[in-house]
């Protein structure tokens, strides 16, 4: 089945146009959805390609159920950079406000956006959606559009759970929101279309249905008849839930800290006698420790934080100017040399390519994010080797010892300094350790402090970059198609003492809007993710 997104983006009283390159119409950013996005996911895609922004918690306003054809219309209010045409798709991209565009020449499945726009929402029309029990199209005899005669804005408490849960969902409230506005549940699914007509249902003659639903704000209070919320999880709690299960572990490297001084802390937070350990890295000299835990799970993220702050209160320095850095493994199978095969595997052959591909073209950004030294970059966290993803996209019935002849490409496998292991996606702990490798896939990029002069060891800069590399996986793992994705190529730094002001702001906001766009299509948003978005978006302020 064909399915299709569109979205209206406003800014106060103007609307975002941008003229298509085949027909010279007008229309507004959409297309078609790809394997394995979400509507929500598609329309930041296609916005962002056609007309160079990124948009900012996009609201669905409708959805249009045909036989061969599913259509889901956005508005959004914000968004990353001042929009402009990809010179593609659209050649043109202006603000016009409602009336100019009457007087344009627009393109068809846009005027019909329009039509659903002008009457869904602004209290010219009751739309019931079937998918919250409210009642049967089938049985509507009067297919006309009657207007709302309370006021929209009133508020009313909501008794259905799951309807409660699917409108936080729309504004983005948090879980303890019980109130909203009328409007609030119209924006839950406000259009539908069944068996080819729009059927737009009068308030009165299902307001014995609705008051299942609606009890009026003085009688809120009284209700002992509230159901339990739904067990069914939306896109984006199922996503995190899968995320969530994976295991990860973390290597913690410091200086000022001697690994007899390290050993002690993990000892005296009961900590030894569950897996984790304090090891010498040679690369640090003495006055350096790692340490090193088991697989842990979510919840053990309190325990790092324990770690953490043990290690700074004995005044332990890590980050960019320290040569001290974090990597983060994900768990993923043990590779058995003589066997040639995969012991409980948690990541595809084909998922583990889509990690590759995923890694090639946003590992600048991610790279910039944590604020990399440069050195690092050219010495032990690389990019993604050029050959290896070649022949990883050329290789038919991808198999594990398939994508192990493609990643070796400086040294032999099973190698214990192997070269191809300093990429910021390394492979080699999968198959290494004499033959028998660690089981995961690590992350290198991984860095404390925000800039050269900070040199503490920051729990709240480390959760956000196991967030991070947990949803990157999770996505490779739920999308195991991806391959051959364009390189972002993020430009040189600014200088702040010679760069304009203006020439810093205009390469942040693009930055900007790049990161923007991946949390989103990462589900890291919402309430429960924010610390980790400002986290990712801290460097490109503008």
């Amino acid at each position: 089945m064909e399915r299709c997104v569109a979205v209206i983006i406003k800014n106060n009283d103007k609307f975002l146009v941008a003229q298509r390159t085949d027909t010279n119409e007008w229309a507004s950013p959409g297309g078609h959805m790809m394997p394995g996005e979400s509507p929500r996911q598609a329309i930041i895609r296609e916005t962002q390609e056609e007309v160079n922004t990124g948009i900012i918690n996009p609201i669905m306003i409708g959805q249009i159920d045909n036989p061969d054809k599913q259509e889901y219309y956005f508005i959004a209010e914000d968004y990353s950079t001042e929009p402009r045409a990809d010179g593609k798709e659209m050649k043109k991209a202006i603000w016009v406000n409602r009336e100019e565009l009457n007087n344009m020449n627009l393109y068809p499945p846009f005027e019909k956006f329009l039509e659903i726009y002008d009457n869904i929402g602004s209290g010219n029309e009751v739309v019931i959606s079937d998918e919250i029990g409210t009642t049967d199209y089938n049985s509507a005899t009067d297919k006309k559009k009657y207007k709302w005669v309370g006021d929209l804005n009133k508020t009313v408490y909501i008794k259905n759970g799951g309807v409660r849960k699917a409108i936080r969902r729309e504004i983005n409230s948090d879980e303890t929101v019980d109130e909203f506005t009328v409007k609030d549940f119209y924006k839950l699914n406000t259009y539908r279309k069944n068996k080819g007509m729009a059927e737009l249902i009068n308030f009165e003659r299902v307001k014995t249905k609705m008051d299942k639903i609606f009890l009026s704000e003085d009688n809120a209070g009284n209700s002992t008849t509230t159901q339990p919320a739904s067990s069914v999880d939306t896109p984006k709690e199922a996503f995190w839930k899968r995320a969530k299960e994976q295991t990860y572990g973390v290597e913690l490297e410091m200086l000022n800290m001697t690994t007899s001084k390290a050993r002690k802390i993990l000892d005296n937070l009961g900590l030894t006698e569950k897996g984790w350990k304090a090891v010498y890295d040679g690369s640090l000299g003495s006055d350096g420790a790692e340490i090193v835990t088991p697989p842990l799970k979510y919840e053990d993220m309190k325990d790092l934080e324990k770690v953490i702050q043990k290690c700074n209160e004995a005044g332990a320095i890590s980050g960019a100017s320290t040569n001290a850095g974090l990597h983060i493994h994900i768990g993923a199978g043990e590779w058995d040399k003589k066997k040639m095969k995969t012991i409980n595997p948690t990541i595809s052959p084909e998922s583990m390519r889509s990690l590759v591909n995923i890694m090639n073209r946003y590992e600048k950004l991610l790279m910039k994010g944590v604020g990399v030294d440069k050195r690092q970059v050219g010495t032990y966290t690389k990019e993604t080797n050029k050959q290896t993803l070649s022949e990883l996209n050329s290789t038919t019935n991808l198999t594990y010892d398939k994508i192990q002849n493609a990643y070796y490409q400086l040294s032999s496998p099973y190698n214990q300094w192997a070269k191809d292991r300093y990429h910021a996606l390394n492979l080699d702990p999968f198959y290494n350790k004499n033959g028998k490798g660690h089981g995961t896939v690590e992350f290198r990029y991984g860095q404390f402090g925000d800039n050269d002069k900070d040199k503490k060891m920051d729990f709240n800069h480390l959760k956000p970059q196991i967030d991070m590399v947990l949803a990157l996986t999770q996505y490779a793992k739920d999308n195991p198609d991806i391959k051959d994705l364009k390189k972002l190529e993020i430009k040189r730094d600014y200088d702040e003492k010679n760069d304009s002001q203006e020439k810093i702001a205009e390469r942040n906001q693009t930055r900007y809007g790049l990161m923007s766009k991946l949390l989103d299509d990462l589900n890291i948003t919402g309430d429960n993710m924010e610390e980790t978005r400002k986290y990712w978006l801290r460097k490109f302020k503008f």
